[in-house]
């Protein structure tokens, strides 16, 4: 097992509509990962040769006992990363998670104008999250990247975040929208002007930063996402080696399914028995080019160290 995604809760201090959390409604539950369970995962990702903690939410950062996770974590010889929408950052958190042993940073920015980030992330400041970058990248040997969605609202903004992103030596991943009929604000954002002479330069603003992040089959693959709403990849990297881990313990596969596709809990279970159910029921398929969902963006990401978290 190469990473462990920690579901520290579902709660979030931001909305996005496009957002796969709130569309299931698990946003709502407010959950939040006790002591025990997040010992049980440190307990047992030992025991599966683990390296990688990945801390993610809802927002983590609303997790009071983040910093004594994060410890515990990096006693046990992990190497940690956060995703967040760097709402509740300050260089005093910073520091603290830095202390704590984190070592990776992926903020939540969708463009560089104010208006554009916040009807898309509504309640985050882009310029905070920006000067936290900035903060971040003060210690030299913390790693720092963007993580952006791109819809029909901020594709055109795409390639001056990219090209700030590339002068601050920050790394970037794009995203589509997931395709999902039932909801109606992320369809939206999701139909893009494909034939509009604007998406023309963004296919090209796309194709130089996959060349330049030597990913140039995601490039390709991510165009015909978000032109098509599927795409030919035959095989999911994203999660060959990877689990998550929700608030209440349940173990699945991929952060891009639902508490639905949950295989075991991590209080209960064996460490021998997740590797045994992980292969059983989700390897096999996944090495069929099958998931189980009908239309998974995660068959789409590289195998990348950027991508990795």
């Amino acid at each position: 097992m190469h990473e462990a995604h920690i579901m520290l809760t579902t709660s979030c201090n931001i909305k996005c509509d496009y957002c796969f959390y709130h569309q299931w409604q698990e946003i709502n539950i407010r959950e939040m990962m006790s002591l025990e369970t997040f010992q049980q995962v440190i307990d047992k990702m030992t025991i599966l040769n683990c390296k990688s903690i990945a801390f993610t939410g809802g927002e983590p950062l609303l997790h009071r006992e983040l910093l004594t996770f994060a410890k515990l974590a990096q006693q046990a010889g992990m190497n940690l990363s956060i995703t967040t929408n760097g709402r509740l950052l300050t260089p005093e958190l910073i520091k603290k998670l830095m202390d704590a042993g984190l070592s990776a940073f992926h903020l939540s920015i969708d463009s560089l104008q104010s208006e554009i980030h916040s009807q898309l992330r509504r309640g985050s400041d882009v310029n905070h999250i920006l000067a936290m970058a900035k903060e971040i990248q003060k210690y030299g040997h913390l790693d720092v990247s963007f993580s952006t969605v791109v819809t029909a609202a901020n594709f055109m903004d795409i390639s001056h975040l990219l090209l700030y992103a590339a002068h601050h030596k920050i790394n970037v991943v794009l995203q589509p929208v997931i395709y999902n009929p039932d909801n109606k604000q992320a369809m939206q954002l999701a139909d893009y002007p494909v034939n509009s002479p604007e998406w023309g330069k963004f296919k090209k603003c796309v194709a130089l930063w996959a060349r330049s992040m030597h990913v140039e089959s995601y490039g390709e693959q991510f165009i015909e996402y978000l032109e098509n709403h599927n795409f030919s990849a035959s095989l999911c990297t994203h999660n060959a080696s990877m689990l998550v881990v929700k608030p209440n313990g349940d173990l699945s596969p991929c952060f891009f399914l639902n508490s639905e596709t949950a295989f075991a809990n991590i209080r209960t279970i064996e460490p021998s028995e997740i590797l045994l159910q992980y292969n059983t029921i989700f390897r096999e398929r996944i090495s069929q080019g099958k998931c189980l969902t009908q239309d998974c963006i995660s068959m789409l990401y590289p195998r990348n160290p950027v991508f990795q978290g």
